[in-house]
C-alpha cells in the first residue's frame, strides 16, 4: 500500500513538472509578447523597477532563441530592462544593454537616449572598421532634436 502511494505520488510530480516545462517551452508569437511587454512596462511605471527588470530579461532570454521576425520585440524587451535598471544607477549596465538592443531596434535614433547613442558613436569611432550605423542615428538624433529623454519607457506596442 505505502509503495502504491509513493508511486501515484512520483507520477503526479512528474506530470506537473511536465506541466511546468511544456508552458516554458511554448513557442512565443507577437501577441504573447505583446502582453508580456505591456506587463513589464506597468511594473516599471508602477515603481517596481527590480520586477520589470526580471520580466524584461526573462523575455528578452526567450527571444534570443526565437524565430528572426520577434527580433524587434526583443529589442523592445532589452530597451525595457535597460530603463528599468536606470534607478539602480548603474550606468554601464544600461549601456550595455542599449549596446545589445540597438541593431535590433526598428528607429534607434528615436527609441535611445542621446547620451547612449553619443556612447556607441564614440566606441564605432574607436574601432578600426565596423558598422557606422550608430554615428549616422547619433547624427540623425542630434540634427532632428530625436532621442527620448532619459527617463524613457519603451511603447510595449513597438511604436
Amino acid at each position: 500500500m505505502a509503495l502504491l502511494a509513493v508511486l501515484l505520488v512520483v507520477v503526479a510530480l512528474a506530470g506537473a513538472a511536465a506541466v511546468v516545462l511544456a508552458r516554458r517551452r511554448r513557442a512565443l508569437d507577437a501577441a504573447t509578447v505583446a502582453r508580456e511587454l505591456a506587463a513589464a512596462a506597468e511594473r516599471l511605471a508602477a515603481g517596481k523597477a527590480a520586477q520589470a527588470r526580471r520580466r524584461y530579461a526573462r523575455l528578452a532570454s526567450r527571444l534570443a532563441d526565437a524565430p528572426q521576425e520577434l527580433a524587434p520585440q526583443r529589442g523592445l524587451a532589452l530597451l525595457g530592462q535597460a530603463e528599468a535598471t536606470i534607478p539602480t544607477g548603474d550606468r554601464q549596465a544600461t549601456f550595455d544593454l542599449h549596446r545589445e538592443a540597438y541593431p535590433l531596434l526598428a528607429d534607434p535614433a528615436r527609441q535611445l537616449p542621446r547620451w547612449s547613442l553619443r556612447g556607441l558613436a564614440e566606441e564605432r569611432m574607436r574601432a578600426p572598421e565596423g558598422d557606422l550605423g550608430p554615428v549616422l542615428s547619433f547624427l540623425r538624433a542630434t540634427a532632428a532634436g530625436a532621442g527620448p529623454p532619459s527617463g524613457h519607457r519603451p511603447d510595449p506596442s513597438g511604436g
